[in-house]
């Protein structure tokens, strides 16, 4: 009741005394914390609780992180290595040919080996995540930021990669430095919430890398070391 009386109160004024304003109200059914957070969670409705947020399912995992940055591509069907696999499939997710009405996703699919208070932890979309597709995620990471990718087949084109030229003057002197990169990135790939610790050991992997590292390398390796990590896979 409190969520559909505060929606409601957004149609009727907007804050600036207009009635019906469907923007306002779009943006109130979106962002109202009920709307986001399980009001009967208890401590794991906060942000920093052990299992708040989503494991982000392949395609979408796939789309967000190549969305970041510009992207080089000769096509939308594209394959990452010698088995010609579109990165989906080897994801676990074959987008248009989902084995049930449910998707891939269980609705009381348990997170194996997690409880809360003695109980399971229902996470629908880890039915997708094992050891080899976590792999796959993070080669999916690798091959495309490294452009590591074998050369194109004439029918099944492999030349997508991300373009790093936009963020590459983050880290180039004398105005760029590995704070600038590290801050820029946790904006661009984590809303600006990366935790200390992660942020802390990206920085250190930067600094750590030979005095020849170029700009792009040093983008490369941050971006890798984010993409590939729990934060940016658990969108939270």
């Amino acid at each position: 009741p409190g969520y559909i009386s505060r929606v409601a109160s957004v149609f009727n004024n907007n804050g600036s005394n207009v009635r019906g304003d469907l923007q306002a109200v779009i943006r109130a059914i979106l962002l109202d914390p009920e709307a986001r957070i399980d009001p009967t969670a208890g401590q794991n409705a906060n942000p920093e609780g052990a299992i708040f947020g989503h494991l982000q399912e392949p395609v979408l995992f796939i789309s967000r992180f190549l969305r970041a940055f510009s992207t080089t591509a000769a096509t939308t069907d594209f394959v990452l290595s010698d088995s010609y696999t579109a990165p989906g499939l080897i994801m676990g997710e074959n987008l248009f040919l989902s084995p049930s009405v449910f998707n891939y996703y269980p609705p009381i699919f348990p997170i194996p080996g997690v409880t809360v208070n003695g109980s399971q932890v229902n996470g629908p979309e880890f039915d997708l995540f094992s050891t080899s597709t976590a792999i796959a995620r993070i080669n999916f990471v690798a091959e495309v930021t490294y452009h590591t990718m074998p050369v194109s087949q004439p029918n099944r084109p492999t030349g997508t990669w991300l373009d790093l030229s936009s963020i590459t003057p983050w880290v180039t002197p004398p105005m760029g430095s590995t704070a600038q990169l590290v801050s820029g990135l946790n904006s661009l790939m984590l809303h600006g919430e990366g935790s200390t610790a992660l942020l802390n050991t990206v920085t250190t992997a930067i600094n750590g890398m030979p005095a020849n590292t170029t700009s792009l390398q040093k983008a490369q390796r941050a971006v890798y070391l984010i993409g590939s990590s729990p934060e940016y896979i658990v969108e939270r």
